[in-house]
């Protein structure tokens, strides 16, 4: 009889995980409002994320969420 259970409740624990898995999510969030920005020296840095705003199909709004890789923007040296 404890066999039994101990299969019906491994059963039971297999079929609630397996039914608790959600579709893989392979749609990329929308981005909106990125664009160049022209930064002039000597001025504040700019903000990067002004009129910036990111939704996916599932999770909504991701806005802040976004993240700036800053790592190869030098504000103190001329040029493009």
């Amino acid at each position: 009889m404890k066999r039994v259970i101990v299969i019906m409740v491994f059963t039971f624990s297999l079929l609630s995980l397996i039914a608790c898995q959600k579709e893989p999510d392979i749609v990329p969030p929308h981005i909106t409002g990125a664009k160049d920005i022209t930064y002039y020296m000597g001025r504040g840095e700019p903000d990067y994320l002004n009129g910036v705003s990111a939704n996916d199909n599932i999770d909504g709004d991701i806005t802040s969420q976004i993240e700036v890789d800053l790592s190869e923007v030098d504000l103190e040296t001329p040029g493009i």
